[in-house]
């Protein structure tokens, strides 16, 4: 496991950033028409996902 510190502003370019391409991918999975393609798109969405929910969580602060 990788433990990183962030500033709040860092935080929220990153959070923005993974949304773009969460976006970007749910998007590519609509229109892909490879199922082994798709597949590895769908597990991509999900990772992102992951990250989006992690990053909006509440952090507290020592």
């Amino acid at each position: 496991m990788i433990t990183l510190q962030l500033s709040e502003e860092e935080r929220e370019e990153l959070l923005k950033l993974i949304e773009t391409s969460f976006s970007d991918t749910k998007i590519e999975v609509r229109r892909t028409r490879n199922p082994e393609w798709r597949e590895k798109l769908q597990q991509r969405e999900e990772l992102l996902a992951s990250l989006v929910s992690r990053l909006k969580e509440e952090v507290p602060v020592s």
